[in-house]
């Protein structure tokens, strides 16, 4: 081997590390029920007219609130389905209250939205980059789909990266599961 061929080598292999450290932002789709999270989307705006979007956890200064009026318009533009109302509802219920969207700002680790969906609260404050956040659609206490995003931590909480991504988090949660047996 020459010393040109090593040094390149080096080189890729060096490429590849720096590549694993990228925090770049990131949606990846960790469970979907087998009956899929449609089904529970849609009896919910049909029975209660909407489909409420609870924030767990504050970031940049603003509180659950706000970022629940967020974060349900930009579930709403990317799921982008009439007979869906995604409406704003603040901080997560605690336990059952029927089909909902949870999104967990910074979740500590070890913990799913299993737990998010039976009403645990899992924020911790000042956590470091990168940005981790959860998006989650519970049946009552039952997880529907759980999405994972991480991110460079944002400036503030209309940064088009964290915008698209839970557009594309909530785009793959709500995908409609094909029946088995086809």
């Amino acid at each position: 081997m020459t010393s040109r061929s090593a040094a390149a080598c080096l080189g890729g292999v060096a490429l590849t590390l720096f590549a694993c450290e990228d925090p770049g932002p990131k949606s990846t789709l960790i469970y979907l029920a087998p009956q899929g999270s449609e089904r529970v989307l849609a009896d919910a705006a049909r029975f209660h007219g909407g489909v409420p979007v609870h924030v767990d956890g504050r970031a940049w200064g603003e509180d659950e609130d706000a970022l629940s009026r967020r974060a349900a318009q930009w579930i709403a533009a990317a799921v982008n389905r009439p007979d869906w109302r995604f409406q704003p509802a603040g901080r997560a219920p605690r336990g059952d209250d029927g089909a909902r969207i949870i999104l967990s700002i910074d979740p500590k680790t070890g913990f799913s939205g299993v737990s998010l969906c039976q009403g645990r609260r899992l924020t911790e404050d000042g956590a470091p980059d990168p940005m981790t956040l959860r998006l989650v659609i519970c049946d009552d206490n039952r997880r529907s789909a759980e999405a994972l995003l991480t991110l460079p931590r944002p400036a503030q909480a209309d940064a088009p990266a964290l915008r698209d991504l839970v557009k594309q988090a909530a785009r793959a949660a709500v995908a409609r599961r094909t029946e088995r047996g086809r």
